[in-house]
This record gives structure tokens, sequence and C-alpha cells, in this order.
């Protein structure tokens, strides 16, 4: 997994220099955290594609109503066990 992880890094491009991270003139600096998301998960059954197309529209709706300043994707985005290991 590390191996991969660093071959993904290494095949980022950045299109233009980082942002600064600052306060709004309010004095505020909002963070939004999704976790556990869990996409894939149930695939084979009625309800797992639904759930991911639920996540997806939920994110969407939060991020355009709150305008996060940043965002922080954190652990089990994509479920694991349906992995077949050979």
């Amino acid at each position: 997994v590390y191996e991969y992880s660093e071959f993904l890094r290494k095949q980022r491009t950045v299109s233009h220099p980082p942002t600064k991270l600052s306060f709004s003139e309010n004095g505020k600096f909002k963070i939004a955290v999704f976790t556990d998301l869990h996409y894939g998960e149930g695939e084979n059954v009625s309800w797992g594609p639904q759930q991911d197309k639920n996540s997806t529209i939920a994110m969407k709706s939060y991020l355009q109503h709150e305008s996060p300043d940043f965002v922080v994707f954190n652990g089990d985005q994509i479920t694991g066990n349906n992995i077949m290991y050979n």
C-alpha cells in the first residue's frame, strides 16, 4: 500500500501555486471533514450504488451551502470489504 501511495503522490501535478490559508475578515476559518464514506460497499445489493450516489449528493450540497475554506477527506473513503486477494 505504501509503495502505491508513493506512486500516486509522484503522479500529482500542480497547476497553480499552493493557496495560502488564512482567516476570513470575520476571523473565521471553516473546515469540512468527510470521513468513513465507504464508497463501493454493498456493490452487489440494491442499496449499495444508491448509497454512493446519496453520499455524493449530500457532500455536494453541503459544500455549495457552507462554502468551507478547507476540505478534508479523512479515512475509509472506499470500502475494502469487497477486495479479493489472489
